[in-house]
């Protein structure tokens, strides 16, 4: 999800902030397009989630529990993307 939020801001010409905190990403992405504000409460979660997995010895049941839904949310935000910026993405193969 960095990723792709870095290369949304950088594609409408921003040159985004050096960090790993998606709610930051995200507050940028929403400026510039209100369809990423939905996303804010749920990268709040996905950063806590991530930064236990930084570290050894922290109790990841919660962040197994969590996975189908950051997926999902993953999915949902690239979509918004790759449908703004197609001519950034290959075409779908059948």
């Amino acid at each position: 999800m960095e990723l792709y939020l870095k290369g949304f801001l950088l594609a409408l010409g921003w040159q985004p902030e050096k960090t790993k905190n998606l709610r930051k990403l995200v507050d940028a992405a929403a400026f510039a397009d209100g369809r990423f504000s939905v996303f804010k409460s749920s990268l709040i979660e996905i950063n806590r989630d991530f930064r236990l997995t930084q570290y050894p010895g922290k109790d990841l049941r919660k962040v197994s529990d969590h996975f189908a839904i950051h997926r999902q949310i993953a999915h949902q935000l690239a979509a918004i993307i790759r449908n703004t910026l197609p001519q950034f993405f290959d075409a779908p193969t059948s």
